[in-house]
């Protein structure tokens, strides 16, 4: 059984691993999508989320762990299928979606770490962690806002919105 350092040492691994994921399906996204208002937020989101990597990186290395610790299979098998989705998704919504879930994981993880740090007394090495937590929050309704704007300007574009009108109007 882990001691609680080795536990926070894994719990901060996984969390990097996501955080670098989450990188690089923003740099992918970003580059594939043709909105530009999406564009120019995923690219902010990227780079926020490219100080959320350093943050891991010192908070570990302040626990004496230079290196972070291998990510286990079944949780990298879950970050690789949510990176080739959100990369390779046939539709842009459904690439959005599969990159939510990824924010989502991110911010599980920075309220797991915002609890800790409150029971540790918010120690200075741990404050680096609750900026992650207010940007992915806020990265995470953002992604939501701009994927449901998406989803109903397809759903509503052209013949679109008659055709679901009728479609819903036939199935009362």
């Amino acid at each position: 059984m882990a001691t609680g350092k080795e536990f926070v040492i894994q719990e901060l691994s996984d969390a990097l691993a996501v955080e670098k994921a989450i990188v690089e399906n923003e740099r992918a996204l970003a580059e594939a999508v043709k909105d530009t208002e999406l564009k120019q937020a995923l690219e902010e989101m990227a780079n926020e989320d490219e100080g959320h990597v350093a943050n891991f990186e010192r908070v570990l290395e302040s626990l004496g762990s230079p290196k972070p610790v291998k990510v286990e299979p079944d949780d990298r098998t879950v970050l690789n299928a949510l990176r080739k989705v959100a990369q390779r998704g046939e539709e842009e919504t459904e690439r959005l979606s599969a990159h939510g879930l990824l924010k989502h994981k991110a911010v599980e993880a920075g309220e797991i770490f915002h609890e800790l740090s409150q029971q540790l007394g918010k120690p200075k090495s741990m404050q680096p962690l609750e900026v992650n937590l207010r940007e992915d929050r806020q990265h995470a309704k953002q992604l939501r806002e701009l994927t449901l704007r998406i989803a109903q300007e397809r759903a509503t574009s052209g013949s679109g919105l008659k055709e679901l009108q009728e479609t819903v109007e036939a199935q009362a």
